[in-house]
């Protein structure tokens, strides 16, 4: 009988990451992962610029807190992009399971910085052809009594 090492699953593409199961590995998207990977290591640069080289903030809900609404306030004060934050401070939960809902102060924070950005209606398009195209559909509608 073969050993459950020897049987590779079918239909998967290359060498997986260190500590990623192949189920998880196809759970989200290769983008996302990346996205993720990215603020992973976005977070990690931070924790160890700020002198945080050790794991004891993870034990302790205040100190996490703290660690996190210090990193979105960061990416905040340089301009670093929302998306990176967010996918900085998400991959914590995970990785610390017993942190997942005792972290409110960075979604707070990371809350109060979309509620900061001005909102960009995007029309796929202009005005002027909108109000063009509303004028002859006007027109045509009235030239047609059925």
């Amino acid at each position: 009988m073969d050993s459950i090492f020897e049987i590779s699953p079918s239909g998967r593409s290359g060498p997986l990451e260190l500590g990623e199961t192949f189920l998880e590995s196809t759970s989200t998207s290769e983008i996302h992962r990346s996205r993720l990977r990215a603020g992973w290591v976005l977070f990690v640069r931070f924790l160890v610029r700020e002198g945080t080289n050790n794991l004891e903030w993870v034990n302790d809900y205040d100190a996490a807190n703290q660690i996190l609404a210090d990193f979105v306030n960061n990416g905040f004060t340089y301009s670093v992009k929302l998306w990176k934050i967010r996918m900085g401070v998400l991959p914590v939960q995970p990785a610390y399971r017993h942190l997942r809902f005792h972290l409110p102060r960075p979604w707070e924070a990371i809350r109060n910085w979309q509620l900061r950005q001005p909102v960009h209606n995007r029309l796929p398009m202009s005005l002027i052809l909108l109000q063009a195209l509303f004028a002859t559909a006007i027109s045509i509608a009235l030239s047609k009594p059925d």
